[in-house]
C-alpha cells in the first residue's frame, strides 16, 4: 500500500526557503551591522533598515528563481529579517561547530595584513607605550589591543602616552576596568574616542587637554583583569561614552595597528614585529 503525503511540494518549498535564508542572513546581518558602525544613533533607522534589506533580497530572489512566488518570496524575507536580529551575534558567540566556523573565517579577515603604508597621514597616531608588545590582538572578540610589558624596556608601570593631541573627557576608578580614561581627539577631520583601561596610576584630570606623546598614566593590572600587567586600549570612531554591550563596541571600534604608527623613539618587541604590520613614521 503507497502512501503519498499531500504536502511534499509544500514541505520541499518550506525547507527551500529556510535553506535560502539561512545562507542569505549572513549578508544581510553583515549589513545591517556595518550600519550600526555610523554615526546614526536612532534604534529606528536599524530597525527600518534591517526591514528593507531582508525584504530587498527575499523579493530578489524570488523574482530571480522562477520556482519561487511572491508568497514564498515574503516568506523568505521575513526569515531574513528575523535571521537580522541577532544571528550575527549569535554565531560569533556560538562553542558550536557552526560559530566556530564563523568566528574563524571573521577572525582571518580582520588578521589579513593591509597594504603596508608608505608615509604616515599628515596627522597620525604614535602607539601608547614606548614598548610595543601585542599580547592579545584585535578581535570580533577583543575589538582592543592587549599591549604588555618589557623588563628591559620600562617594566610593567611604563608610563602609558597620548597617541595623539586629545582631551580628556574621563577619568575614573572601576572594579571591572581599574583605574581608566577615556579622552576624545579628532584626526584628519575625523572624530575617534580613546579608552585606556587597567592603570595603576593617572596624571591628567578631566577637561585636561593633552599634546602627543604627554604622559597621561602608568601600566597597571587594577579591575578584573586576568592577563597580568597590562594596557588595553581601545579606539572607537565618534565621540561617545563607554559603550556598555561587545557588539555596540565592536560597531565602532578601530584596529589600533591599523592608526598607530612606530615613533623613532619607541621600540617593537621582536615577536610582535614578525606576526604584525606595524607601521613606521619617518
Amino acid at each position: 500500500m503507497n502512501i503519498e503525503f499531500i504536502y511534499m511540494k509544500e514541505l520541499e518549498s518550506f525547507v527551500q526557503i529556510l535553506m535560502l535564508g539561512f545562507v542569505l542572513s549572513l549578508p544581510v546581518c553583515y549589513l545591517v551591522e556595518s550600519l550600526k558602525a555610523t554615526e546614526i544613533k536612532a534604534g529606528w533607522f536599524y530597525f527600518i533598515a534591517s526591514i528593507l534589506i531582508s525584504a530587498g533580497f527575499g523579493l530578489g530572489f524570488a523574482d530571480t528563481f522562477t520556482e519561487m512566488n511572491l508568497s514564498e518570496g515574503i516568506w523568505l524575507a521575513v526569515c531574513l529579517w528575523l535571521g537580522s536580529q541577532g544571528f550575527y551575534e549569535k554565531l560569533k558567540a556560538s562553542d558550536g561547530m557552526l560559530g566556530k566556523m564563523f568566528v574563524s573565517v571573521s577572525d582571518m579577515i580582520e588578521k589579513a595584513e593591509p597594504l603596508p603604508k608608505e608615509e604616515p597621514e599628515k596627522d597620525f597616531l604614535i602607539f601608547p607605550v614606548n614598548y610595543v608588545g601585542v599580547t592579545t590582538p584585535y578581535s570580533s572578540k577583543h575589538p582592543a589591543i592587549d599591549f604588555g610589558f618589557s623588563s628591559e624596556h620600562g617594566g610593567k608601570n611604563q608610563p602609558i602616552i597620548a597617541p595623539s593631541d586629545m582631551e580628556v573627557v574621563e577619568v575614573g576608578n572601576s572594579a571591572v576596568i581599574g583605574r581608566n580614561i577615556r579622552a576624545y581627539a579628532t584626526i584628519n577631520g575625523v572624530k575617534y574616542t580613546y579608552r585606556f583601561i587597567h592603570l595603576s596610576d593617572t596624571s591628567v584630570e578631566k577637561g585636561q587637554k593633552v599634546k602627543k606623546g604627554e604622559v597621561i598614566g602608568k601600566m597597571g593590572d587594577t579591575g578584573s583583569s586576568s592577563n597580568g600587567y597590562h594596557l588595553h586600549f581601545d579606539i572607537w570612531k565618534g565621540h561617545t561614552a563607554d559603550l556598555s554591550s561587545s557588539s555596540q563596541r565592536y560597531a565602532k571600534s578601530v584596529d589600533p595597528l591599523e592608526m598607530c604608527y612606530l615613533a623613532k623613539d619607541q621600540i617593537v618587541g621582536e615577536d610582535t614585529d614578525k606576526k604584525y604590520n606595524i607601521m613606521r613614521a619617518k
